[in-house]
């Protein structure tokens, strides 16, 4: 069912041909009739509120809800802005090394320790200003060792041991000892639940490198002319948290556009929105002091103009949380100040004749350093930081001056009933007829319908009646509401000769184009979910014999 559909309310003349309700109140429908209540055929009746009818439309459209007592059009995006990537090993350096050991000889089933100070350039706190790891928990890191070149030496003779300070790694349960056995294939070392604090910017990682050299049955010489090629490569460091300063990356800037398609449920309208509304809310899980910043709001229109909401001058506004979590794991909500006609000027949107074609939205997050000064507790970060955000766009159903909505459509087969039930009286002594229609419109807007008769042929029947009828408005506030007991009331009666009659019988189908607007030209419509409208149809049949 297209959005249309949802005004169906409102086009009753369609409607009224088409239901057969009999048991229908014509009582007072009009003194002239009063005492000839035998002469009207009743043709139908249709009562129907905005409510009902939005109820039904749900099922089709979930952007149309209510809300209260109104009606409202919403859309909403969300994204997840990741705050920070921290890699750890982006900028690690493998080490490579040669060394040659002292000149010494091994009696059999002996050994000597041989140890080196080497330096791992891991990369860390390269730039401070963006990235400063004070000290990070590392859940589980794999270091991969190669011996790259031996020299006079068997393999299966070489134990190794790597140390690194206790105050730089923290949390080694045990030596990290090994035997690589062969050349040129990496042996891959696993630590879990271990503590790596680095000190200052771009400061390497120091680790001694003890090999154990052992003799077997015979005599092992050592000479200037042995060597031992080896690397030392961090594969994976993967953590839990992360404590030090830690800027948002580029990519913690969102822009996101969304199209409107207003024309697919709004089309041949203006609509002068009152007061569009778009709520700005989301959570963080990044343990620092952040400052959300909501850097545009722009609508944009087909003719490739646009509107940027302004907030008290300015196209931006920003939010400070003023809390950052204590703990992984916990959540920070926040909410900005909602972005409506008064901070935002949003129903400027909706002031030209072009209808909205899409939304751009753009925003991010910073750190808030003026906040941060205030608490000493370290900033950190887990692998899963995140901003969620939440921009709803609301339309409520509220219109100001100026607007309207035309439908234009076609009803099929409305001609049956009526027939039918002609068919059953004597014309012998019938020289006109009266269509009468009795309507009690509680509806914050009245119409103007122009109707078409056509045949099976798709022709228009020409008979000379009225095409244009008035359909007068609910009494209204000034916010275009409907008063409280001021529905408008009506009579129509239009009257029919006995060939207009037999022409109407020939009827297949109707057209009708229908204008919508507010009660006059400086009313506002406001919909609620009880504005309702109540239609009663009849023909009254005028007998010569009567005098009338």
């Amino acid at each position: 069912m297209s959005f249309k559909k949802i005004n169906i309310l409102l086009i009753f003349l369609p409607l009224v041909f088409l239901s057969c309700e009999h048991e229908m109140n014509l009582d007072n429908i009009t003194d002239e009739f009063s005492d000839n209540i035998s002469l009207i055929i009743p043709l139908g009746s249709f009562d129907a509120s905005v409510g009902s009818s939005i109820t039904n439309y749900l099922k089709h459209n979930a952007k149309i809800a209510i809300v209260g007592d109104e009606v409202h059009y919403i859309v909403a995006d969300s994204s997840v802005i990741d705050f920070h990537e921290l890699n750890l090993l982006k900028n690690a350096q493998t080490l490579n090394n040669e060394i040659t050991p002292p000149t010494v000889v091994l009696q059999p089933n002996t050994f000597q320790l041989f140890p080196f100070q080497q330096n791992i350039d891991l990369g860390l706190n390269s730039d401070i200003s963006y990235e400063r790891v004070d000290s990070v928990k590392i859940k589980r890191s794999v270091i991969s060792f190669t011996l790259v070149e031996l020299y006079q030496i068997n393999p299966e003779n070489i134990e190794v041991t790597l140390t690194f300070p206790a105050s730089k790694v923290k949390d080694i349960k045990t030596p990290i000892v090994f035997k690589p056995t062969v050349t040129g294939i990496p042996l891959k070392i696993e630590l879990k639940d271990i503590r790596f604090c680095p000190e200052g910017s771009n400061n390497p990682l120091p680790v001694t490198v003890n090999f154990k050299l052992k003799a077997g049955t015979q005599p092992l010489t050592i000479t200037p002319q042995t060597k031992i090629g080896y690397t030392i490569k961090f594969e994976t460091l993967e953590y839990t948290i992360a404590y030090g300063f830690f800027a948002p990356s580029a990519h913690a800037r969102q822009i996101l556009r969304r199209k409107l398609n207003m024309d697919s449920f709004l089309a041949n309208s203006f609509l002068r929105f009152t007061n569009p509304k778009f709520d700005v809310t989301g959570t963080s899980n990044v343990g620092a002091y952040l400052k959300f910043n909501f850097d545009l709001l722009k609508v944009y229109y087909d003719d490739n103009s646009a509107i940027t909401a302004d907030f008290g001058g300015k196209k931006w506004m920003e939010y400070s949380f003023m809390a950052k979590p204590s703990v992984p794991g916990e959540i920070i909500p926040f909410k900005m100040k909602t972005i409506d006609n008064l901070w935002g000027g949003t129903n400027r949107f909706f002031d030209k004749l072009e209808k909205p074609d899409s939304l751009e939205y753009v925003y991010g997050a910073e750190i808030d350093t003026y906040t941060k000064t205030s608490d000493t507790s370290p900033d950190f970060l887990i692998p899963d930081s995140k901003l969620k955000v939440k921009v709803t766009a609301t339309l409520p159903f509220q219109l100001n001056s100026g607007s309207f909505f035309l439908l234009n459509d076609s009803v099929t087969g409305i001609s049956e009933s009526l027939a039918a039930q002609i068919e059953k009286i004597d014309f012998g002594n019938i020289d006109s007829t009266f269509l009468i229609l009795k309507i009690e419109n509680g509806l914050p807007f009245g119409c103007i319908i122009d109707l078409s008769f056509l045949d099976s042929d798709y022709s228009e029947i020409t008979t000379g009646l009225n095409k244009s009828y008035i359909i007068q408005s609910a009494e209204v506030n000034s916010d275009g509401k409907v008063l409280t007991g001021m529905q408008s009331n009506q009579i129509l009666k239009l009257v029919l000769t006995k060939k207009q009659f037999d022409d109407l019988k020939k009827t297949k189908s109707m057209h009708f184009n229908i204008r919508f607007s507010g009660k006059d030209s400086d009313s506002k419509i406001y919909f609620t979910v009880t504005d309702k409208i109540k239609i009663r149809v009849a023909v009254f049949l005028k007998n010569k014999s009567l005098n009338y």
